[in-house]
């Protein structure tokens, strides 16, 4: 079961590195290009963003905890960069995946700081 989990979450990391790729073409899995945001719970490096990917069922994911993580073991990164928990769900036998199979949390204080990058301040 262990081995299974773990081929999930490395084949949803490449999944979503592939996505970013399309704004950020150097994006590449943290398993792969940095071993320091790999043991903080990053699991994408070379873009804008720090990204934990859990994939699967997920019982009793507390995404504040895996937040709080990155924060506690990235300190000065994690005030400079928005900290976000994609969440890949679990997919049923027979049913297509759509866009609620995917879900992102983020706190309001990083989804307000992409707010204000992308509409900037209108003062």
């Amino acid at each position: 079961m262990a081995n299974t989990n773990r081929t999930k979450g490395h084949n949803a990391e490449r999944l979503y590195a592939l996505k970013f790729k399309e704004l950020f073409e150097d994006c590449q899995t943290s398993r792969y290009a940095s071993r320091m945001l790999d043991d903080a719970g990053v699991d994408l490096a070379n873009i804008p963003l720090l990204v934990q990917i859990k994939a699967g069922l997920q019982k009793g994911l507390k995404a504040e905890e895996v937040l709080k993580n990155i924060e506690t073991k990235l300190p000065k990164l994690s005030k400079q960069l928005p900290k976000v928990l994609i969440h890949h769900k679990q997919g049923t036998a027979g049913k297509k995946r759509d866009e609620y199979s995917s879900m992102v949390t983020m706190t309001f204080e990083d989804f307000f700081t992409l707010l204000k990058l992308a509409y900037g301040n209108k003062e």
